[in-house]
C-alpha cells in the first residue's frame, strides 16, 4: 500500500479483504483468539484485582482511537460509542454534546479496549464489552452502566473470550454477546437479573455480528467460519439436557445454518425494521458483495447491486428506520474517503455514496428521525441526514500522523526542535521549539548551519541498505530479513549519524537494530509509528504515532523521554462543539481555522508543560476495583504539583527524567497519595427541566484515603451560586442543598475539595420550563441588549432579563519609582480601556457601568482597589480587573504584580502577590474578568532571571474552582510589546479596537468572549509580526456571552 492510499490502511480496522494484512488490534481478534484460551494455562497467576497505579492518558473529549461500536436507544435521544481508547461515550444525538465518559477498569496493553456496545431501547442501560477483565479475572467480562450516572452497576463475568459484539432485543429482555476464538454466542435475561440463559459454543472462529428479529422471535449471528446462524426464541418446559425451568419461559434454539455465496467471512448482519417483512441483510470482510436473505430461514433473496466497488469491502450493513433504504460501508474507498453507500428500495433501486469517513466505516446505526449514525476508525462520530449530507463530524482533535516520512518530518540537531504536519505527510506545517515552549504555524525559519538547521530522517549510510522498509512485511537490511512478529509491518526509518544503527517503527513496535540486524532494544507502541527521526547528535529518537503525539526516547536504551500533544480544531465539528447555544456559530469555521492549537508535553511520570488549556489534554486513569467505574484527574487539577516546565526543559538536556527532576529540586511523590475528592451530581439530571426555581440538588463525594473534605460549592455557569446551605461533606453518602436558581436556562455543577485541589465540576445542564416572570423595573431595556437563549447574560426570554452592573477596576502603572523598568503606555492603556468601557452606558446591556481607575497606583491603593471590587459586585453583576504594568516571579516561582512602589529585590514586601488577585477575582459573586497585560519586555529582575510565565495564571484563574475568564497579552514567557506609532501596548490597542466594534464579527451588534478572542489573536500577531501571541481561557463550563454592544 502507498502513502497516497495510507487512510485505508489496517492498523485501526476491524475487517479486510487482503490476509494476512492485519493490524496488532486485528491480529489479536482475529488470529490470536484462535489460540488464547490454550495459552491461558501458561500465564503467570493474575492480580487480583486492577492496578491502582495511576495511568496516564490523552484526554480531548472525543476518542482518540478507533470506534468500534455505537448504538442508540429506541427513540434516538443518545448515542454511545466504545472504543480502543478504553472509554465509553455518551453524546445527545442533537447538539453532538458529549454528556459523559465512562472508564471501566484498565491495565496495560490490550486490557480495558472496547469493542462492542449496546443500549436498551429505553436508554436505561448501557453494555459495553471487549478485551476486558483478562488481567485480573483470567476471563472477560460485560459492563453494564446507568445511563443517566454513568455508574457501573454490574459485571456479567466468566466470558471465556473477548467480546466482540453486543446485541439487544427489542423488547429491551435479552443481551446477546458473540465471543471470540469460536467460543460462539451468550445470551442474558436482562428482565431478570442478567441471568445467563444460553450458550452455543459450537463455533469455528470468531463472530462479529449478532441482530435480533424486530417482532423478537429469532436470532442471527455471523462468524468468521463462514456460517451465519438462526435461532428462535420460543417458550417451552425443558432445556435441552431435560432439566425443567418455568413453563412459559422463552428459550433459544439453533434452528439453522448457512453459508453464503457472497463471500467467506460474513460480518455484520442486520434485519429490517418491519415485524412482519423478515429480510436480513448482511456484509462481509472479503468482498463489497451485500446479501439480502429471508431471515426466517436464510434463504438467499437478492444481492445488492455493488458493480464498480472493487476494492475494501462493505462489512457493516443497515437498514434505513423507515426501511425504504439499505445502508452499507466498511474499507471500500472511493478516492476520497471511505463512504455510506445508500440504496433505494431496500437495496434493489439507485445506489448513492454518501461521504463519510476518512478510514474504515466501523459501525452504522438508524435513527428515527430517518439519519444514520457512523462510528468510524479514524476516529470520528457522524450523523448524516436522511439525504447523506453531514450534520454532526466529531472528530479526534488529534493530528494525523500518517506518511511522516522525508522532509515530512524533521528534527533539529539536538533533537529538541521538530517540524511535521498536523495533517497527513507535511500538510498543515508546524514546527515546536520546547526552549521557547512555542508551536508555530508554518515551516519553521530557514537555517542552513547543521548544528541548528531542521533535517529529516537519514535512510542509508555506507554498509548499510535497507530495503522493503515502507509499509512492508519483511524489511531486509543488507540483504538479510529483520526479524520481526508474523503480520507486523514496517511503517518508518531513521539511520543514525554515524551509520551504526537504525531505528524502525512498525504497527506494534519501535525497534533499533544495529548494523549486523541484531536488535539492541523494542519498546511497545501507542499506535503505528509513521514516523521516525534520529537527532543529528545521536543521542535521541523521536517518533509519530497514530494517537497523535511524538514521543521522544533515549536512543541508547529506547528510554522514553517526553510526549507531545498538539489539539487540532476540526471545521467539520463546530455545530457540535457550540450546539445551537453559540452566539458566534456563524464565524465558528474562522474561530477554529484561527484558533491557537492547544498543546502539552509531557515526561513519562507527568510532569508537564503546556499552552494554556493545554493541562486539560492528559490526566491519570485511576482505577476502583473491578467492579466501579475508574476515576479521571486532569493533569490542570493537579497542576500545582505537576505543572513544571522548569523539569520538562531539562529532561532532552541529562535525558534521564530523574537527573531532571534533581536538577529542579523536585521531589517525585506517590500520586495515589495526593488526589483531589471526587463528585457526583445525582440529581437533577443533565438535561431535564425545571418548573421552580426552588429545588434540592442530590450530590455524592468520594474522598480518597483520610484525606478531610476542606469545601464544597455549587457554581452557576461557572460562578459561586449565592445562598448555598449546604451540609457538612460526608464523603461516600448521599446529601442533599436546597438550592434556588434563576429562572433560565442554566449550568449547574459542583465541586469538592481538599487540601491537594478541586474535583472535576459535575454539572448539568438544565432548562426552565416554567412561566416567565413579568418584567420588571430593572429589566427596562433588555431587548436593546439583543438578549437571547444562546447567551449567559441572556439565557432566559428577554422579557425575564435582569440587566447586570458592571465594575471595572482599571489598573496600569507606567511612571515606576525605579526608573529602570519605567514603561510608556501602561497606564495609558488603563485609561483607553476604561474609557471604552465607558461607552457602554446607556446602550442597554448594563444598568450602570462603574469604573474605579488607578494609574501609577502604588500597593496599597492597588490593595484597596482589590477590595472594592470584591465588595461592589453582586451576583447578578460583571466584575473587570484590568492589569497593565509589570509582573515578575520571585526565586519560587511566585508571581507579583508590580505597583508603582515596587522594589524588585523585595517583592513580597512591595508588590502586590498574585494571591491577592486570585482571592479577589475568586470570590467575586457574579461573573469574572481579568484583562493582564504584565509581560513586558524589559530588565525587570536585575538580570537574574526571564520574563514572568504567564500561563501559570492564566491556567490557575479559569480552573473550574476559580471560573475566572481570562484575557491576557501573551503566552508562556513572551513579552508583551508597546510601540509610539500605536500610543498603547499591542494587546490594548486590539482590545479597544474590538469593543469598539471590529470584533463584531456576526454584525448582530453583540461582541462577546470568543469574537472578542478571535480578534485579539489576529490583530496583536498581525501588529507584532507574530512575536506576541494573546491568550483566552475560560472555565470549562462558562458559555459565551457578550461582553459589549456597539450600534
Amino acid at each position: 500500500m502507498s502513502r497516497q492510499d495510507s487512510n485505508t490502511t489496517d492498523e485501526t480496522i476491524a475487517m479486510t479483504n487482503t490476509t494476512p494484512a492485519y493490524s496488532r488490534a486485528l491480529f489479536s481478534l482475529l488470529t490470536a483468539l484462535a489460540v488464547l484460551l490454550p495459552a491461558l494455562v501458561v500465564l503467570p497467576a493474575r492480580a487480583a484485582g486492577p492496578s491502582t497505579e495511576p495511568l496516564l492518558r490523552l484526554e480531548t473529549g472525543r476518542h482518540t482511537a478507533t470506534i468500534w461500536s455505537i448504538a442508540t436507544d429506541r427513540a434516538g435521544r443518545w448515542i454511545v460509542s466504545a472504543s480502543d481508547d478504553k472509554t465509553v461515550r455518551l453524546w445527545e444525538t442533537t447538539s453532538g454534546r458529549l454528556l459523559r465518559t465512562v472508564r471501566p477498569p484498565i491495565g496495560e496493553g490490550s486490557e480495558g479496549k472496547l469493542y462492542a456496545v449496546a443500549m436498551d431501547p429505553q436508554g436505561d442501560w448501557i453494555a459495553a464489552a471487549g478485551w476486558t477483565g483478562d488481567k485480573w479475572d483470567g476471563s472477560y467480562s460485560i459492563y453494564l452502566l446507568e445511563r443517566a450516572s454513568g455508574r457501573l452497576f454490574k459485571r456479567l463475568t466468566g466470558l471465556e473470550n473477548v467480546i466482540l459484539h453486543l446485541a439487544v432485543s427489542a423488547d429491551g429482555q435479552w443481551l446477546a454477546a458473540v465471543l471470540g476464538a469460536g467460543e460462539g454466542l451468550r445470551v442474558f435475561d436482562a428482565k431478570d437479573g442478567f441471568r445467563p440463559v444460553f450458550a452455543d459454543r459450537d463455533y469455528g472462529a470468531d463472530s462479529h455480528g449478532a441482530a435480533f428479529s424486530p417482532d423478537g422471535r429469532r436470532l442471527v449471528t455471523s462468524s468468521r467460519d463462514g456460517q451465519l446462524r438462526l435461532y428462535r426464541i420460543g417458550a417451552e418446559a425443558q432445556d435441552r439436557a431435560g432439566v425443567g425451568i418455568k413453563a412459559g419461559v422463552p428459550r433459544f434454539t439453533l434452528h439453522n445454518k448457512a453459508r453464503l455465496e457472497g463471500g467467506k467471512q460474513p460480518f455484520a448482519v442486520s434485519f429490517h425494521p418491519a415485524p412482519g417483512d423478515g429480510r436480513l441483510a448482511v456484509g462481509f470482510t472479503d468482498s463489497t458483495t451485500v446479501q439480502v436473505l429471508d431471515g426466517r430461514d436464510l434463504t438467499p433473496r437478492y444481492a445488492v447491486d455493488t458493480q464498480g466497488l472493487d476494492n475494501g469491502n462493505l462489512g457493516n450493513v443497515a437498514w434505513s428506520a423507515d426501511g425504504e433504504r439499505l445502508l452499507a460501508g466498511g474499507r471500500y474507498f472511493d478516492g476520497n474517503g471511505c463512504p455510506v453507500l445508500a440504496w433505494d428500495q431496500g437495496g434493489r433501486g439507485v445506489r448513492a455514496v454518501w461521504p463519510a469517513a476518512n478510514t474504515t466505516v466501523m459501525d452504522l446505526k438508524p435513527l428515527p428521525t430517518g439519519e444514520l449514525a457512523v462510528g468510524a476508525a479514524d476516529p470520528a462520530l457522524l450523523v448524516l441526514e436522511a439525504t447523506g449530507a453531514r450534520r454532526l463530524a466529531l472528530a479526534a482533535g488529534i493530528a494525523d500522523m500518517r506518511a511522516k516520512l522525508g522532509d515530512d518530518f524533521r528534527l533539529s540537531h539536538d533533537g529538541s526542535r521538530v517540524a511535521f504536519g498536523l495533517g497527513s505527510g507535511g500538510q498543515a506545517p508546524v514546527w515546536f521549539d520546547p526552549d521557547q515552549r512555542r508551536l508555530q504555524r508554518g515551516p519553521p525559519p530557514a537555517d542552513d548551519a547543521p548544528d541548528k538547521g531542521l533535517l529529516p530522517p537519514r535512510l542509508m549510510a555506507p554498509g548499510l541498505v535497507v530495503r522493503g522498509w515502507e509499509d512492508q512485511y519483511h524489511p531486509e537490511l543488507n540483504g538479510k530479513a529483520l526479524e520481526l512478529e508474523d503480520y507486523e509491518r514496517a511503517r518508518s526509518l531513521a539511520v543514525t549519524p554515524d551509520g551504526e544503527r537504525l531505528l524502525l517503527g512498525t504497527e506494534w513496535w519501535l525497534r533499533l537494530f544495529d548494523k549486523e540486524g541484531r536488535q539492541r532494544w523494542k519498546k511497545a507502541v501507542p499506535g503505528v509509528a509513521w514516523g521516525v527521526n534520529i537527532s543529528g547528535d545521536g543521542r535521541v529518537g523521536v517518533a509519530a504515532f497514530a494517537d497523535g503525539t511524538l514521543r521522544w526516547y533515549r536512543l541508547e536504551d529506547g528510554e522514553p523521554l517526553l510526549s507531545l500533544f498538539i489539539s487540532v480544531p476540526d471545521p467539520g465539528q463546530e455545530e457540535a462543539a457550540a450546539g445551537k447555544e453559540n452566539a458566534n456559530q456563524g464565524n465558528s469555521k474562522k474561530d477554529n481555522a484561527n484558533k491557537e492549537n492547544d498543546w502539552v508535553l509531557w515526561s513519562p511520570s507527568g510532569y508537564y508543560d503546556a499552552s494554556p488549556g493545554g493541562g486539560r489534554l492528559i490526566g491519570w486513569h485511576v482505577n476502583n476495583g473491578k467492579d466501579q467505574a475508574a476515576d479521571f484527574y486532569p493533569a490542570s487539577s493537579l497542576r500545582q504539583r505537576f505543572y513544571r516546565p522548569e523539569v520538562v526543559a531539562h529532561i532532552l538536556d541529562e535525558l534521564d527524567e530523574g537527573k531532571a527532576l534533581a536538577k529542579a529540586g523536585v521531589t517525585l511523590a506517590p500520586l495515589v497519595l495526593a488526589l483531589p475528592p471526587t463528585v457526583e451530581l445525582l440529581l437533577p439530571v443533565d438535561g431535564e427541566g425545571f418548573a421552580s426555581p426552588r429545588l434540592a440538588a442530590q450530590y455524592r463525594i468520594h474522598g480518597k484515603g483520610d484525606m478531610p473534605i476542606t469545601g464544597v460549592r455549587f457554581l452557576l455557569d461557572g460562578r459561586p451560586l449565592a445562598g448555598v446551605d449546604a451540609p457538612k461533606p460526608v464523603p461516600g453518602v448521599d446529601q442533599y442543598a436546597p438550592l434556588t436558581l434563576p429562572q433560565r436556562d442554566l449550568t449547574l455543577s459542583l465541586i469538592a475539595e481538599n487540601q491537594y485541589g478541586a474535583s472535576t465540576p459535575a454539572s448539568a445542564r438544565l432548562a426552565w420550563i416554567g412561566k416567565s416572570p413579568a418584567a420588571g423595573p430593572d429589566r427596562e431595556g433588555a431587548d436593546r441588549e439583543g438578549a437571547d437563549r444562546g447567551t449567559a447574560l441572556a439565557l432566559a426570554p428577554k422579557a425575564s432579563v435582569i440587566r447586570p452592573r458592571l465594575y471595572l477596576l482599571a489598573i496600569g502603572v507606567s511612571g515606576y519609582d525605579d526608573e529602570n523598568i519605567r514603561l510608556r503606555f501602561a497606564a495609558k492603556d488603563a485609561r483607553d480601556f476604561a474609557h471604552a468601557l465607558e461607552q457602554q452606558r446607556g446602550r442597554g446591556l448594563y444598568q450602570e457601568v462603574v469604573v474605579k481607575l488607578l494609574a501609577d497606583a502604588d500597593r496599597g491603593e492597588v490593595l484597596d482597589g482589590l477590595d472594592w471590587l470584591r465588595r461592589e459586585v453582586t451576583e447578578k453583576d460583571v466584575g473587570v480587573l484590568f492589569l497593565a504594568g509589570h509582573g515578575a516571579n520571585d526565586d519560587d516561582g511566585d508571581y507579583y504584580f508590580l505597583p508603582r512602589d515596587a522594589g524588585t529585590r523585595r517583592l513580597r514586601r512591595s508588590a502586590v502577590a498574585y494571591f491577592e488577585v486570585k482571592k479577589t477575582l475568586k470570590n467575586l459573586a457574579g461573573k469574572a474578568l481579568v484583562f493582564i497585560d504584565t509581560c513586558h519586555s524589559g530588565n525587570v529582575m536585575g538580570g537574574r532571571r526571564g520574563v514572568a510565565d504567564i500561563n501559570v495564571i492564566i491556567n490557575d484563574l479559569a480552573a473550574a474552582e476559580n471560573g475566572v475568564v481570562v484575557f491576557a497579552s501573551s503566552s508562556g514567557r513572551q513579552f508583551s510589546y508597546e510601540d509610539p506609532d500605536w500610543g498603547n501596548g499591542a494587546f490594548t490597542k486590539a482590545l479597544v479596537e474590538g469593543i469598539g466594534g471590529k470584533a463584531n464579527y456576526m454584525k448582530d451588534g453583540r461582541i462577546t468572549i470568543n469574537q472578542l478572542d478571535l480578534y485579539l489573536s489576529e490583530r496583536v500577531k498581525e501588529l507584532t509580526g507574530g512575536r506576541q501571541t494573546p491568550t483566552t481561557n475560560k472555565p470549562p463550563d462558562t458559555p459565551d456571552f457578550p461582553i459589549v454592544v456597539v450600534p
